[in-house]
């Protein structure tokens, strides 16, 4: 299975512990060029978010970090079509893999139906972020769900790539916007078992830009907010139940 591993040419740090447990694992891959968003134009910008979608999607603009993280993600969905890849191993530069990485991926690679929009999570963060992942001699194993976050470690087939991009290009929620996509029907969502990946939080911070936007929700800007949220979202119902996008 093709893998690639998205990678910020500002961040050699990141690429050379990504590249030295990679090469441990016996782990193949193709570095992918990160796009930052903080080099993104205004016209850029404007031609790949759709900005009141996004507006009544998210309630706020998305961070130039959040959208150059979902347009290095569709960069390889856009491969993935081009050049008919079935399925792809897809990594960020901050992921910690754990031994047992190369045994639950060949298995995830068997189990997965590439005609079917299938996306398998590497990493589990349903109940808060791990500390750490360890080897384990649990039996690998899919299991179906509808809600989690984060991408640094997943397996993608063709079939949820199109649709992901059918539905979502121009930006109009994050890249790991599951739980919309799971209950709109538009990908079928597994965790693969046992964990093998988590972010490196540790050595590395993020480059989406978040925080700052959630801390800076206080009082009356939080309450604007949240009116907005209640409007926004059932703009975008409406919008999903009319256009099926």
């Amino acid at each position: 299975m093709k893998a690639f591993l998205i990678n910020l040419d500002r961040d050699t740090e990141r690429l050379a512990a990504a590249d030295a447990q990679l090469r441990r694992l016996g782990i193949a891959y193709e570095r992918v060029k990160a796009v930052d968003g903080k080099d993104l134009s205004r016209a850029e910008i404007r031609r790949n978010v759709a900005r009141t979608r996004a507006l009544w999607a998210n309630g706020s603009m998305y961070t130039p970090g959040q959208i150059g993280c979902w347009l290095s993600h569709t960069g390889i969905y856009r491969r993935m079509l081009a050049e008919r890849i079935p399925a792809a191993l897809v990594l960020e530069d901050d992921v910690t893999l754990s031994e047992d990485a190369p045994r639950v991926i060949a298995f995830a690679e068997e189990a997965i139906d590439c005609k079917k929009p299938q996306w398998v999570l590497l990493s589990d963060h349903s109940r808060g972020h791990a500390a750490e992942v360890k080897a384990s001699d649990e039996q690998p194993r899919l299991e179906r769900i509808g809600y989690d976050y984060c991408t640094e470690a997943y397996i993608i087939t063709q079939a949820a790539a199109k649709e992901i991009l059918r539905v979502n290009d121009p930006m109009v929620v994050t890249c790991d916007s599951y739980p919309r996509w799971t209950k709109r029907g538009h990908i079928e969502l597994y965790h693969a078992k046992p964990s093998v990946a988590i972010q490196n939080r540790a050595d590395f911070r993020s480059n989406l830009g978040y925080d700052s936007i959630v801390r800076g929700r206080t009082g009356l800007r939080r309450l604007a907010w949240g009116a907005w949220r209640l409007y926004g979202h059932a703009m975008d119902e409406l919008y999903f139940r009319l256009t099926g996008r």
